[in-house]
């Protein structure tokens, strides 16, 4: 998918004062709509069917010497915060997207356009390195909606790759756009879906201030748009981390789209839970695929994510 240009809005007021002009979505694929696993700097191991039948599969021997594989059995077997399943079961579906997260981000999607005008900007790395995968996510949110659907837009491709350089983007992309169009709204709600390249938000620096905390993130990107204009931001941040079964490191990943941040997101649309339900979405994409781990050697060549980090403040682990 090409860059884009901003667009300009048609003015969009409803007049009443009680609904935005318009939403931004910004969606990040790895560690939103999968699971990714920080792997001691490596590329973020996918916590994909395949991978975890992978490793499964490995003999005893082999499995014990590779930390990739004991840190994926370790990570699918626990259950998500909010959830009665566990990582290994939220992360069914077909390659590197999860079903139950291609169906949640649908969800999300539906529920804000019926407040209003949403624009979908994908901000994640796939966007210049898995243009398949893209296609391939467009798809499944369409069936889900019922009618043929895309991103409307990107952040710029040319992006540092660590947790700032993708805020940045991100306030970059929102002062571009808003710039053609700020005389024609009362105001806008900005949804940011993102993981940092699993990194926590522990003090990492965004233009010389310090993202401590989602509140930290979001007063960032309010201060990105127009002062004058109704500004509501919200990120939902698809991190989680705890300590491994030895106490001696913490395990951290790209959680994607786990009950709690879903929730957060319709809270933020203000949108009941419930009324999902009348929304009339469409079944599940389709049933998990049998996986094929032949191509995986017993040494854990394992798929990893497209996302790379360049010197992130990620945890690091140990087994």
């Amino acid at each position: 998918m090409a860059d884009r240009a901003p667009k300009t809005l048609g003015a969009a007021a409803t007049g009443t004062g009680r609904l935005p002009s318009v939403t931004f979505i910004i969606v990040d694929v790895d560690g939103v709509i999968n699971v990714g696993i920080s792997d001691r700097g490596a590329g973020a191991l996918s916590c994909s069917t395949g991978n975890i039948a992978a490793a499964a599969a490995m003999k005893e021997e082999h499995r014990m010497q590779s930390q990739s594989a004991q840190l994926l059995l370790a990570v699918s077997k626990r259950q998500a915060e909010q959830e009665t399943a566990t990582y290994g079961e939220l992360c069914k579906g077909l390659g590197q997207l999860a079903d139950t997260y291609v169906r949640r981000l649908a969800e999300i999607i539906a529920a804000a356009k019926t407040q209003g005008k949403v624009i979908c900007v994908l901000s994640s790395t796939w966007r210049t390195r898995n243009l398949a995968g893209v296609r391939t996510l467009q798809e499944g949110i369409s069936k889900h909606l019922g009618e043929p659907w895309t991103f409307d837009t990107q952040t710029d491709s040319k992006e540092c790759g660590t947790p700032s350089g993708r805020l940045e983007n991100i306030g970059q992309f929102l002062s571009d756009w808003l710039a053609t169009s700020v005389d024609t709204l009362d105001s806008i709600r900005v949804l940011v879906l993102e993981d940092f390249h699993i990194t926590p938000l522990d003090g990492w620096k965004c233009k010389g201030k310090s993202m401590s905390s989602v509140q930290d993130v979001e007063a960032h990107l309010r201060e990105c748009l127009p002062a004058n204009m109704d500004v509501s931001t919200c990120l939902i941040h698809t991190f989680d981390s705890w300590m491994n079964e030895k106490g001696n490191g913490i395990v951290s990943i790209g959680c994607g789209l786990s009950l709690k941040h879903f929730h957060g997101a319709m809270d933020f649309l203000s949108c009941n839970v419930d009324a999902i339900e009348g929304l009339a979405l469409k079944p599940s994409i389709s049933s998990p695929a049998e996986d094929d781990a032949s191509f995986l050697d017993e040494d854990g060549d394992f798929d990893r994510g497209i996302s790379n980090c360049e010197g992130s403040g990620g945890h690091m682990f140990r087994m």
